[in-house]
């Protein structure tokens, strides 16, 4: 009888959840490790260990003792360097200290385009308003994700506003200013063994209006030609030598205009707002994350002829104010094109403006199939989502 494999995920958080479920629906034993000792994947994990982010020696004694087999996360970018260490150490599957600590610092990740020659947006570090050579420019942390503390300055007054946002959302003393790209933004998804690169999918996203840019959908498959696929193609690939992926999967942001493409960020893991949860597959028929636990325990995964359905995810917009009343949403939720309705409010909370992806007030996912649909049914779910829910207008919601 074959021993049962153990993986170790990396964080227990919502983001979390559903690779940990993959692990366990494939008799894996799943260890799940965490800072928060109240983090919901504990309710679902095999073994929920607290550990701290930072803590190298909880984190081999964990492995050491359960005996593990592979590492995974999903989503998040914190965790990448503490796993490239003890891949390191115990001969993981996994990619480079360096890649590691390249990908999670925005500044090195832009030197490593301007050593790789792949098209981006470039940049350069600041600590004030006077440092910024021109507008309009991206205020962004170099240490930080989900649109926290990024935002477009057409002034100085705006820059220094942003800039002590900024640097609320950053461990480090310095801003990065980046040039504004026009076009449409779309995000790639792809896994990397030793061998090759496969794209799984391309993402169109749909953003809210600046200064603070957030994404609230995503479309998938994006509507592109062939000889731009095949151009994205490229540039991941590029990437992926550049950045030497291996043994991962990758989630990077691009532009388009005028079909120039321009890479905006790349991570080494797998991509938030559902879409490697979700959208990929509903897609596509293939699943990203079975093939990243394949790869995480160093085989290789067998990919599939894809199915070519429509899916998306899109994030509720509520008028500012206080919640006054929620009605009854079963008929979204039951609807046989709603896969997934999440509105996490309830009466008396203050809606806000949406800066980040934190602010956001729950979302709705829809599989259609055909474009035209998916549309009509998003515009459709998201009208009768923002009625059923009772604001009081009269709250500031600043």
């Amino acid at each position: 009888m074959n021993k049962q494999k153990t993986i170790l995920v990396f964080g227990g958080g919502a983001l979390q959840i559903s690779i940990i479920q993959k692990v366990k629906n494939r008799n894996i034993r799943c260890v799940v490790i965490d800072p928060n000792a109240q983090a919901p994947g504990r309710t679902i994990a095999d073994v929920f260990e607290t550990v701290d982010g930072n803590d190298f020696t909880g984190t081999c004694m964990v492995i050491e003792k359960y005996n593990v087999n592979g590492i995974i996360t999903a989503a998040t970018d914190k965790p990448l360097a503490m796993m490239a260490r003890v891949a390191s150490k115990y001969g993981l599957p996994f990619f480079s200290e360096k890649t590691a600590t390249i990908t999670t610092d925005k500044w090195l990740m832009k030197k490593q385009f301007e050593e790789s020659n792949i098209p981006h947006a470039k940049g350069y570090k600041v600590n004030c308003a006077e440092d910024i050579k021109g507008y309009p420019t991206i205020i962004k942390p170099t240490d930080n994700s989900g649109s926290r503390g990024v935002g477009l300055c057409k002034t100085s007054k705006e820059a220094s506003k942003f800039i002590n946002e900024a640097m609320a959302h950053t461990r480090k003393d310095f801003i990065l200013v980046e040039e504004y790209i026009e076009g449409q933004e779309y995000s790639v998804e792809a896994i990397h063994t030793h061998e090759k690169t496969d794209i799984l999918q391309v993402t169109e996203k749909q953003l809210s209006e600046f200064p603070s840019r957030v994404e609230m959908g995503h479309l998938a498959p994006a509507e592109l030609d062939s000889d731009t696929l095949n151009a994205i193609e490229s540039v991941i690939k590029k990437i992926a030598k550049g950045f030497k992926y291996k043994a991962c999967a990758s989630h990077t942001e691009i532009k388009i205009m005028d079909g120039n493409i321009t890479v905006i960020e790349t991570s080494p893991r797998l991509g938030g707002d559902m879409i490697t949860s979700h959208l990929v597959p509903l897609s596509t028929g293939q699943d990203i994350e079975d093939f990243l636990i394949d790869i995480c325990l160093d085989s290789k995964p067998i990919l599939t002829n894809r199915k070519r359905n429509f899916a998306g995810i899109f994030y509720i917009n509520l008028p500012l104010g206080t919640v006054i009343g929620i009605h009854d949403l079963s008929a979204i939720r039951n609807h046989p094109n709603c896969i997934s309705l999440e509105v996490p409010v309830k009466v008396g909370d203050e809606i806000r403006e949406i800066k980040n992806s934190l602010d956001r007030y729950g979302h709705v996912v829809i599989q259609a199939n055909d474009l035209e649909q998916l549309n009509l049914l998003r515009d459709e779910f998201l009208s009768r989502i923002v009625r059923n829910i009772e604001v009081n207008a009269n709250s500031k919601g600043k």
